[in-house]
């Protein structure tokens, strides 16, 4: 046995009383959060005003913007559309370990096309590279986890782009998963700037060719609208402490927008706050400034939130976001025991890099180091203990 059962348990029972204390606590501030929405739906002016005098004090504020529908907006599904193609990448990656005999790092990128008028069949491609030798560093030394991330999540828009570049049909919807903004590396970071000055014109050429472009974030855990509604809360003179005080702390708008929304029906449009996003802001005469909706995705009595992260030329865009809209609750609706978009589905099973991938990767590089006559590394002993236990498991499991 190598968990101490007896004094995990005695650390479970703790907790779970604190979090029944917590539940009482949470029920009273999400009523609370729930009257502000209400008293404050109309008030986008006010709303407004209160965030920039917000940012006067703390310029890195994170919270959303009021945009121009009011905040307990209903939208409901429309009909999904009968023609266009959907794209989604999703991406994979394996980080380098220097406990092998041989580090590299690997990504891998999934893209998986779906014909809306059901024209032509699905379209899959997998898109691979390997790190080796210099790739695995730059200025600050070794890459490492972060690093890869972004390097991942940049070749997934650009895959996406490459691929839109010759196409016709319309419209044009791109899907990935997770947020659209950045915010994996430091700011002052060099490799950063330069990865989301890339990230800035893959999105730009996207908005020259008019791509209805979506990040797709399922459970989201963010407190964006919650994080206004605080502002509501404050007084003129706490403002300049806004961000620290937080009298809503521990609400989602996940849970907010589970009571407000009906099944299919989306919120309204906000803007995102961050001092990421103001980079975004400032990009492409303004047409790259970041926007988000909720949507239920659910169905009745059993509500699933996501949240939709657009850039501005989507957002103004009343037409686009009604097909996005209506694209995503289709797609939500194919597999409806996942209630998750099929096409980040299949683009998920195109670019995952299991253990196995990982182990023939490893046993391809190595095999040619030899038959090249390169010296090939030891791994170390803690890889190796590792190892031994995982076929000492695997063994047990048979």
């Amino acid at each position: 046995m190598t968990i101490n059962f007896v004094e995990v348990h005695r650390q479970i029972q703790q907790a779970a009383g604190e979090a029944q204390r917590e539940q009482a606590r949470l029920r009273d501030e999400f009523n609370r959060a729930w009257e502000t929405l209400q008293t404050w739906a109309d008030r986008l002016p006010d709303l407004g005003r209160r965030v920039e005098q917000a940012l006067r004090y703390n310029p890195s504020l994170r919270c959303a913007r009021p945009g121009q529908e009011a905040l307990t907006t209903r939208v409901p599904a429309p009909p999904a559309p009968t023609q266009g193609l959907l794209l989604a990448a999703d991406g994979s990656n394996a980080n380098p370990n220097h406990h092998d005999r041989i580090p590299f790092g690997l990504i891998n990128i999934g893209l998986f096309g779906y014909d809306l008028g059901h024209h032509r069949p699905p379209q899959e491609l997998i898109q691979s590279e390997v790190l080796l030798n210099q790739d695995l560093y730059d200025d600050l030394g070794t890459i490492g986890e972060e690093r890869i991330a972004l390097e991942r999540d940049l070749r997934e828009r650009r895959a996406l782009l490459e691929r839109l570049r010759d196409e016709t049909v319309t419209p044009l919807v791109t899907l990935t998963d997770g947020p659209l903004e950045l915010y994996r590396q430091p700011r002052e970071d060099p490799e950063f700037h330069a990865r989301f000055q890339d990230y800035l014109r893959v999105l730009t050429a996207l908005a020259a060719q008019g791509v209805i472009t979506a990040g797709y974030v399922d459970k989201p855990q963010a407190d964006l609208v919650v994080r206004l509604l605080e502002l509501a809360l404050l007084d003129e003179d706490e403002l300049a402490q806004a961000g620290q005080l937080r009298p809503l702390r521990g609400i989602t708008d996940r849970a907010l927008f589970g009571q407000l929304l009906q099944p299919g029906e989306r919120s309204a449009l906000f803007g995102l706050q961050s001092t990421t996003a103001e980079r975004f802001r400032q990009a492409a005469q303004g047409q790259l400034e970041l926007h988000f909706f909720y949507l239920n995705v659910g169905l009745a009595g059993q509500p699933k939130v996501v949240r939709v992260e657009i850039p501005h030329w989507v957002a103004v865009d009343t037409t686009a976001v009604t097909i996005l809209h209506g694209v995503l609750l289709q797609q939500t609706q194919i597999t409806p025991n996942r209630r998750y978009p099929y096409a980040l589905i299949r683009a998920h099973e195109l670019a995952v890099v299991t253990y196995q991938d990982r182990q023939a990767v490893a046993a391809m590089i190595e095999q040619e180091w030899l038959n090249q006559g390169v010296v090939v590394g030891e791994e170390s002993e803690k890889q190796r203990a590792k190892q031994d236990l995982q076929s000492s498991s695997r063994r047990s499991a048979r």
